[in-house]
């Protein structure tokens, strides 16, 4: 369906499902593209947000009941929330620095849970001022906040 990415990761749809996301995270772009339920096609991409060095690489990602966007920022030590128009809405700091992925759970999806990694990536795509002898990760986080998730596609594999 998308060719020319460098290192896909988080996919959302918007609550009214006219819109797909994508990260490209070595570039640190999120894209946004119509999305047509009705054939499940992506057209007219364009890049909703680009992140700086120093925040890290966008990993994982999740859309909320708002159709804001929750990303995990890998070398940036938090999750990043954007607004539809791809304004940068709040960042929640973890005492980590790998954050890979979001999700809303619990039962009333009002629970962000943030995965991370502890495997250590001596990347020149960290930010310039990384510290590689911080804490990795390799826990999983829970956050509770007064916004709601969406439930999430099962996927047909």
């Amino acid at each position: 369906m998308e060719e020319g990415l460098h290192l896909s990761n988080g996919m959302g749809f918007s609550p009214a499902l006219d819109n797909f996301y994508l990260i490209d995270t070595i570039l640190r772009k999120v894209y946004v593209y119509d999305y047509h339920a009705s054939t499940g096609d992506i057209t007219n991409r364009r890049t909703l947000v680009t992140l700086s060095r120093d925040e890290g690489l966008p990993d994982g990602m999740t859309v909320d009941r708002e159709g804001f966007l929750w990303i995990a920022r890998w070398f940036g030590g938090g999750l990043s929330r954007f607004d539809p128009a791809g304004k940068l809405e709040r960042v929640i700091k973890l005492p980590i620095a790998q954050p890979s992925s979001v999700m809303f759970g619990g039962k009333d999806l009002n629970e962000i849970f943030v995965t991370s990694a502890s495997v250590k990536w001596d990347s020149g795509f960290a930010p310039s001022n990384h510290d590689f002898s911080s804490p990795r990760g390799g826990g999983v986080y829970r956050i509770i906040q007064d916004i709601q998730g969406n439930l999430e596609f099962k996927a047909r594999v």
